[in-house]
C-alpha cells in the first residue's frame, strides 16, 4: 500500500509539472531552438534566501544568454516535495530544483557526509569546500542516475528548534524531535535519545502546532520565513550542521542543449549560489536573527563541544565510518 501511494503522489506531481502553463518539462526546453524555458521548483515562500538565490540564476541566465534562457519559479512546493521534484529531475520530467542536501543521500550514499553534524569548522570552511574541488567532484556523483549539481546554495545553519528551552544535549533525552528522512539526521536524534519522527518539511509546522513533536533541527530563515516561531519559540545558538541546497539539474535536458547554453547554465549557477552565500550570510545577522528575537524567539546558550562529544559518545560517527577519507578531505580544506 505504501509503495502504492508513493506511486501515486508522484503521478500527481509529475501531472502538476506537466499541466502548469501550457506546455512544460522537455515541451517547454525544446520548444524552438533559439529560446529556451525551464522551470525550477522550489519548496520555500518567495523572498525565501532560496527564492532570492533562483531568482539571481535566472537574472544571469537571461543576462548571459541575451534573453535566450528563461526559467519560471515555482515556490512554496506548488511542483510537489523535494522528493518528488528531484525524482521529477532525475527523470527529465523537470529542469530543475532546489533540495535539501538530505535528499541526495538516496541517489548516492557518500552525500551522507555532508550532512553530518560538525563536519564543517564553521559557514566560511563550508564555503570554501564546496566551491572547490570537493564540492566539484561531489557535484558529479549523481549524474548516473539522471541528476547533476552545477552549484550548492546555502540551506543554513542548523540548530534545535523548539516548544521547550534546550541548552545541553541531555534536554534532548525523551523529546519527540522531527527529523529529515534520511539516516544522518535519524541517527543524530537517536544517539541523542529523542523519540524520532521523520516526516516532510511541509508537515513540520502542525506537528509542532498539535504536539505531535517537540522539536526541529532547523535553520533561522526556515523559522522566520515558514512561520515556525508561531508554534516553537526556542532556539538553541549552537551550529549543529551546515546544510547545503544542491541546485539539481536534468542531465537528459542538460545533454540536449546547445554548447553555449550548457556553458552558461554551469557558469551562473555558480555566480548565483555564490551570491545568495553571500545574501544569507549577510542576512542571518542583520535581518533573519533580530526580527525572530523580535518575534518572542528566544536563543538558548550551548556548548558546541559538549554535543559533539555527546554525539561521539553515542557513537554516532562509527555508524558513518565508511565516510571517514571524505571527511578527511573536508578537514584538510582550509
Amino acid at each position: 500500500m505504501k509503495r502504492f501511494l508513493r506511486g501515486l503522489a508522484l503521478f500527481v506531481v509529475m501531472g502538476l509539472i506537466f499541466g502548469l502553463v501550457g506546455t512544460l518539462g522537455m515541451g517547454s526546453a525544446f520548444a524552438s531552438s533559439d529560446t529556451y524555458v525551464f522551470k525550477l521548483a522550489i519548496e520555500m515562500p518567495e523572498r525565501h534566501p532560496y527564492w532570492m538565490g533562483a531568482t539571481k540564476f535566472n537574472e544571469l541566465l537571461q543576462e548571459k544568454t541575451g534573453g535566450r534562457v528563461k526559467i519560471d519559479i515555482y515556490p512554496s512546493g506548488q511542483l510537489g516535495t523535494q522528493k518528488d521534484t528531484a525524482e521529477a529531475v532525475a527523470m527529465g520530467a523537470l529542469e530543475f530544483s532546489l533540495v535539501s542536501g538530505a535528499v541526495l543521500e538516496r541517489y548516492d550514499p557518500r552525500a551522507e557526509v555532508v550532512q553530518l553534524p560538525f563536519v564543517f569548522r564553521d559557514l566560511d570552511h563550508a564555503h570554501k569546500t564546496m566551491f572547490g574541488d570537493f564540492g566539484k567532484k561531489m557535484g558529479s556523483w549523481f549524474e548516473a542516475k539522471g541528476i547533476m549539481v552545477p552549484s550548492f546554495l546555502l540551506n543554513g545553519p542548523k540548530h534545535v528548534t523548539s516548544t521547550m528551552e534546550i541548552g545541553s544535549p541531555a534536554d534532548m533525552k525523551g523529546i519527540k524531535l522531527r527529523t529529515q528522512q534520511a539516516p544522518t539526521m535519524i541517527e543524530f536524534g537517536k544517539a541523542l535519545g529523542c523519540v524520532v519522527s521523520p516526516m516532510p518539511y511541509g508537515e513540520v509546522y502542525t506537528a509542532l502546532q498539535l504536539n505531535t513533536v517537540d522539536a526541529e533541527v532547523q535553520c533561522v530563515a526556515n523559522v522566520l520565513f515558514d512561520k515556525h516561531y508561531e508554534v516553537a519559540k526556542n532556539m538553541n545558538d549552537v551550529t549543529l550542521f551546515v546544510y547545503l541546497e544542491p541546485l539539481l539539474m536534468s542531465k537528459k535536458v542538460y545533454d540536449g542543449l546547445p554548447k553555449d547554453i550548457q556553458e552558461a547554465i554551469l557558469e551562473c549557477a555558480v555566480e548565483a549560489a555564490d551570491w545568495q552565500w553571500n545574501y544569507y550570510r549577510s542576512n542571518m545577522h542583520e535581518t533573519f536573527i533580530p526580527e525572530l528575537t523580535k518575534l518572542g524567539v528566544k536563543f538558548n546558550a550551548g556548548d558546541a563541544a559538549e554535543w559533539k562529544k555527546a554525539l561521539e559518545d553515542a557513537g554516532y560517527y562509527n555508524k558513518f565510518e565508511q565516510h571517514k577519507p571524505l571527511m578527511d578531505e573536508i578537514a584538510e580544506v582550509k
